[in-house]
């Protein structure tokens, strides 16, 4: 076999393969001579047909196996030869034979994936968030607890901040279409908490039951209603219900609603430590989008394999769909693959990244590690043990959690090379970046 390479572009080779005919021809023989022990044909007793008949009847079809497994087989060894990390699917054609050296030659397109020689680790400083969970940090989150259990009571007043306003309206559009074209599309939102639109808000802010409003707005891009996101309007809006909220107190009674026994005091010691729980989560998602940062950072301008790039956009673009088909949206809305191009390119390049740390410092994948990860994932459902079984027989949602178990172990890894230094924080503050992550 003979194997010449040729330079098309940053990241893209042109294999030419020479291997010889006979390669092919005895190939092809043996597969005939297969075929007639078992092949049955009409006039002839089993395992007695000709091979010229098998020749011809079957001739053009053994050939076209045999070339194709020998164009794999070849482009396999010769790309272990040349040592070419192969970035995608190699496009393979074959190329007319040379009778007269008795060669069989193909050329393949080849994408192979950057060299790099050095990972800048050492060019690498990022800040260490360090969060103590306080006694507000509590406060604050069975305050939220006590909103969660909010009740609600109608009320004759005007509305204020904090109610519960229920109303009905009619848009009428800029062309004169009416959304709803029949009766009054519902609403409903507690006020200053920003669910509906600051002019709808606004408008409702001090009105009783029965009031009438006419309001111009434009609905923001995110509004959930498609004939209206995005668009300007004239609406006719009716006030139908006001509720003012009313919180339960913290007390034995409050902590049993939420499985606690022990009281208020016990109460407070699950919260703090689920707390801490959430914030050792949020720190190890913190630290991770800041290391990639700034790994990403150095390779800016690196070459990647266009077709990784593409794919990975087109990916993308079909999860943005399917989200949006689920939610009944308009399917019209969703940006084309190009649009996903940077976020593409980011996540291909992390990804060759982590790949490259991990083969060069021989980072393997802890198999203990992603059983206790599937455990934990698990302990949150009725039957753990049922969503156990399911991780390791759906091999997607296994290889998920394998993803996300080496990439820990790389930035673990990584952490202890790289410069470091520690950062104080407010708990929300952390966990408002890590839910950005």
């Amino acid at each position: 076999m003979q194997v010449t390479i040729e330079e098309t572009g940053a990241l893209e080779r042109l294999m030419k393969v020479q291997v010889p005919a006979e390669q092919i021809d005895t190939k092809m023989r043996e597969r005939l001579q297969q075929l007639s022990r078992s092949v049955r044909l009409k006039g002839f007793r089993p395992g007695k047909v000709p091979l010229k008949v098998i020749q011809q009847r079957y001739g053009r079809q053994v050939r076209d196996e045999v070339t194709q497994e020998v164009m794999q087989n070849s482009l396999r060894d010769a790309l272990a030869e040349q040592s070419l990390r192969v970035a995608a699917l190699p496009s393979v054609t074959p190329d007319a034979a040379d009778n007269e050296a008795g060669t069989f030659n193909f050329t393949a397109k080849v994408e192979v994936y950057p060299e790099v020689e050095d990972l800048g680790l050492n060019d690498i400083n990022i800040k260490r968030p360090v969060v103590e969970i306080t006694e507000q940090d509590v406060n604050d989150m069975i305050r939220t607890l006590q909103e969660q259990r909010r009740s609600w009571d109608d009320v004759e007043r005007a509305s204020a901040e904090g109610d519960r306003v229920f109303g009905e309206f009619t848009a009428t559009l800029e062309d004169g279409t009416k959304v709803p074209e029949e009766g009054r599309q519902r609403i409903a939102t507690v006020l200053g908490s920003g669910v509906a639109p600051q002019e709808i808000e606004d408008a409702m802010d001090g009105e009783k039951v029965d009031t009438t409003l006419e309001l111009d707005l434009t609905f923001p891009e995110s509004y959930s209603d498609q004939n209206l996101a995005g668009k300007a309007a004239k609406l006719e809006l009716v006030v139908t219900k006001v509720q003012e909220g009313n919180v339960p107190e913290v007390d034995d009674e409050f902590a049993v609603f939420f499985g606690v026994e022990g009281g208020v005091d016990k109460l407070r010691e699950e919260v703090q430590e689920n707390l801490q729980r959430e914030r050792d989560q949020a720190e190890s998602q913190v630290l991770r989008r800041r290391f990639v940062d700034s790994l990403v950072g150095h390779f800016e301008s690196l070459d990647l394999p266009p077709s990784l790039l593409a794919q990975e956009a087109s990916i993308l673009q079909q999860n943005a769909l399917q989200q949006v088909q689920q939610a009944g949206g308009d399917a019209s809305r969703v940006p084309s693959a190009e649009d996903f191009a940077p976020t593409a390119r980011r996540r291909v390049l992390a990804g060759f990244l982590f790949g490259e740390l991990a083969q060069r410092n021989n980072i393997s994948l802890d198999q203990a590690r992603v059983r206790a990860t599937v455990e934990r994932l698990a302990s949150t459902y009725d039957d753990p043990q049922q969503v156990i079984d399911l991780y390791y027989k759906e091999q997607q949602l296994l290889q998920n959690v394998q993803q996300q178990v080496m990439e820990e172990q790389i930035v673990e890894w990584a952490l202890e090379q790289i410069s470091t230094e520690e950062e104080n924080v407010q708990f929300a503050q952390l966990i408002r970046e890590a839910r950005n992550v």
